[in-house]
């Protein structure tokens, strides 16, 4: 059984997590041809849009869903992973096309 400080560690975890994708999604979504180069990219929108719609109340309501709360920080936290590498990608690149500077 988790208890209080646990739930709301983790559940602010979640939010900040949740905040943090769909950053990253809004500054991915300015480079279109990401979304086809990144299979992973279309799976990171779904588990953003179901994760948005649970929301928190579910697992406030119901102390027993604790494990399934720990795997939607892992997958979240897997999946900001994911991005922050896509971006750190295509800032690379960009910054390997611009001309030098001086």
């Amino acid at each position: 059984m988790a208890t209080p400080e646990e739930l709301t560690a983790l559940l602010a975890l979640r939010r900040r997590l949740l905040l943090e994708l769909t950053d990253l999604v809004e500054q991915l979504s300015r480079y279109p041809y990401c979304r086809l180069a990144s299979p992973e990219y279309e799976q990171v929108l779904t588990t953003l849009q179901k994760a948005w719609h649970t929301g928190d109340r579910v697992f406030e309501l119901n102390p027993g869903l604790l494990p399934h709360l720990r795997q939607d920080v892992r997958t979240l936290r897997r999946h900001a992973e994911v991005l922050r590498g896509m971006l750190a990608g295509l800032a690379s690149c960009l910054q390997n096309r611009l001309p030098e500077v001086g």
